[in-house]
């Protein structure tokens, strides 16, 4: 397990104008990465707010190039404008809220289940997104399957026929890494969202994010996590 860095100590104590977020963003890229195994262990138990990060190794990067270009029928080239200090590109940028019900898991913990972990994949948009275009002739809603055997026991969990090909591709290709809400001091009178939210915003306006909707360039907007693809319309 790669141990993160300190947060308290790295970042800026108040996330109060627009000078201090330039260096919370320099802090993020220069925090050590998790592999997707890594990812789920570390926020197994972090019910709280936050905000994580999505990234791309240069082979990654080479390999969603291919898929992109099989996908659409022609060859694409993606320019990546961030990458942090391990070499990796900055693609994605996300917030861990807590809405969910009470009783159900909330923030990161919730949502690195549902990304790259057995909760139910219909609930991530990121998962969905990606599996469609690794998977373009698939009907995802029809296969994504609930397993009812042992259910009422707890045995029961959701699974796709692809599900190793998905895991292995999201293995090989991504990294992650996620900053908590209470790893933020805030200025008096702002909310957690919305700070989190500001960072994010910060990130997407910054550099092109290929998994974000917001700046994408037309020709890759299907292959975003915020709109749903239909691999009818290219």
């Amino acid at each position: 397990m790669i141990k993160l860095v300190d947060l308290l100590l790295e970042f800026p104590m108040k996330i109060d104008n627009i000078n201090t977020i330039p260096e919370l963003m320099k802090s993020v890229l220069s925090m050590p990465t998790l592999n997707s195994k890594e990812m789920i262990s570390a926020t197994s138990k972090i019910n709280e707010e936050g905000i994580y990060f999505w990234y791309l190794t240069p082979e990654g990067a080479k390999r969603w190039e291919e898929v992109l270009s099989l996908v659409s029928g022609k060859p694409q080239t993606v320019d990546y404008c961030q990458t942090n200090k391990e070499g990796n590109y900055l693609v994605y940028v996300g917030v861990a809220g807590s809405s969910a019900k009470e009783g159900k898991p909330t923030g990161l913990k919730s949502r690195f289940i549902h990304h790259i972990g057995k909760g139910n994949p219909k609930s991530s948009t990121m998962r969905k997104k990606i599996f469609q275009t690794l998977f373009p002739d698939v009907d995802i809603e029809d296969d994504f399957i609930m397993k009812s055997k042992n259910i009422k026991d707890g045995g029961g969990q959701y699974y796709t026929q692809y599900r190793g090909e998905y895991d292995k591709f999201i293995d090989e290709n991504f990294r992650f890494n996620y900053i908590k809400a209470s790893d933020l001091s805030l200025d008096k009178g702002m909310t957690i969202k919305a700070a989190i939210e500001k960072i994010e915003m910060s990130f997407i306006h910054s550099c092109v994010l290929h998994l974000n909707y917001k700046g994408v360039p037309n020709d890759f907007k299907p292959y975003t996590s915020d709109r749903k693809l239909d691999p009818n319309k290219k």
